[in-house]
């Protein structure tokens, strides 16, 4: 999935990507966050700031302690 979740496509759009064009393997999810809510295609400026304003003042809620700073195998 791409970094930036709401303005970037990734193989579910775009297909598989190729093994050759693999260059490096994960070695440590660092951070992770459940999402807010439903994701869709078209989100506002509006969508978007409340997203984040959400995301910032539930920081300790929505981050999934379970997996912060798990080595990935």
């Amino acid at each position: 999935m791409g970094d930036n979740r709401d303005d970037s496509s990734d193989s579910r759009y775009w297909g598989f990507v190729p093994h050759e064009n693999i260059v490096g393997r994960p070695l440590l999810i660092y951070w992770s966050v459940r999402s807010p809510g439903t994701e869709t295609d078209a989100v506002t400026p509006g969508d978007k700031l409340y997203r984040f304003i959400y995301a910032m003042s539930h920081i300790t809620h929505i981050t999934r302690w379970d997996r912060t700073l798990r080595v990935v195998r």
